[in-house]
């Protein structure tokens, strides 16, 4: 529900300030969100590394669906929610310590060693094969650690009645029992004869 309404926000704003312009850096403006500027510089640089990751994992992927108005849109929706959600962030005094960030590398799998510890050096590595510097990992590591706060905000807040949960409930686990015939085509090719004309 939060990513819908994210997701809505970011339509209207986007139509409403518009996509063009200048950055106060005089970069070409690729999208706007209220006072959120996304230029095309920083727009590239995300759509890149996205497109990496997504090619590394799923090397079935064609190149031509990464580079497609639809992969693009959906980066610049991504980056969009990231800036408006920092944002609030900023607003609501949400913040993540240095503590808080290392606490959390320390214990993704990618980067500890067979007995399940922190190690350096593969951290070092993985960062290496995704062209990425320690400093730039953190700093987009605290940015999701912030977002994810900030969502958890969000979701802390909502009410849920009894009534609502029972809906969900049986929603979830509704089933549908679908009697059919199968017919199967090579049974009537026989009895069908097609014309020069109709062809």
């Amino acid at each position: 529900i939060v990513k819908m309404l994210f997701a809505v926000i970011i339509v209207v704003f986007v139509f409403a300030c518009g996509m063009s312009g200048l950055g106060s850096t005089g970069d070409p403006v690729r999208a706007k969100v209220g006072d959120q500027v996304v230029t095309r510089a920083e727009f590239e640089t995300v759509y890149q590394r996205m497109a990496e990751a997504v090619s590394r994992s799923n090397p079935d992927v064609p190149r031509d669906q990464l580079q497609g108005p639809e992969f693009r849109k959906m980066v610049l929706g991504d980056l969009l929610s990231k800036k408006l959600l920092l944002a609030e962030a900023e607003k609501l005094g949400i913040a993540a310590s240095d503590k808080e960030v290392f606490a959390g590398i320390a214990v993704q799998k990618g980067f500890q060693d067979a007995s399940g510890k922190f190690d350096k050096n593969i951290y070092a590595a993985v960062l290496r094969q995704n062209r990425m510097t320690p400093a730039q990992f953190e700093a987009d590591f605290k940015q999701q650690l912030i977002m994810s706060k900030v969502k958890d905000a969000v979701a802390s807040s909502a009410r849920v009645t009894a009534e609502q949960a029972r809906q969900m409930y049986n929603w979830v686990g509704e089933q549908v029992r679908i009697n059919y015939i199968q017919v199967k085509a090579a049974t009537f090719v026989d009895d069908v004869t097609v014309s020069d004309d109709e062809v």
